[in-house]
């Protein structure tokens, strides 16, 4: 018998939220590594860190495929590197460890595409469909 809370419990789709989460991050790493090879004309170690380390798949991973973290990572490596380096210095915050650029963009950039790319088939029905079954999926109007 599964538990309510199978995507805690692990007992649902574990091996694509642990794929989807490394794909993420990998692309996430190699997209600003290439950004900055090809502006700076080299890589930096904390760079590519940075973008291995965008938590921008964490709130999609339970939700997308695999080849979606992909995406995201590439999409969200790049709005990350833009808000390190052009957004922090045309707004004039101060941000020296690259907090708000790294976590906060990053985070909301990976909330938004998980929207996008969320796949019923990995993520099952909607919260209030399961909340009130037949309720919403009813065919009467009577019953809206």
């Amino acid at each position: 018998m599964r538990s309510q809370n199978n995507h805690i419990a692990g007992e649902y789709h574990g091996g694509t939220i642990v794929s989807c989460g490394q794909a993420g991050c990998a692309a996430g790493a190699l997209t600003w590594g290439t950004i900055e090879w090809t502006i700076r004309r080299k890589p930096s170690v904390p760079g590519m860190i940075s973008g291995a380390a965008l938590g921008t798949i964490t709130p999609a991973s339970g939700f997308v495929a695999p080849w979606h973290g992909i995406v995201i990572g590439v999409i969200a490596g790049s709005m990350c590197f833009w808000a390190c380096t052009w957004l922090k210095h045309r707004f004039k915050y101060d941000d020296s460890l690259d907090v708000f650029g790294v976590h906060g963009v990053g985070g909301m950039t990976g909330m938004l595409l998980g929207g996008v790319f969320a796949t019923a088939s990995i993520a099952g029905p909607p919260a209030w469909s399961r909340a009130m079954p037949g309720y919403c999926w009813s065919s009467s109007p009577a019953s809206w």
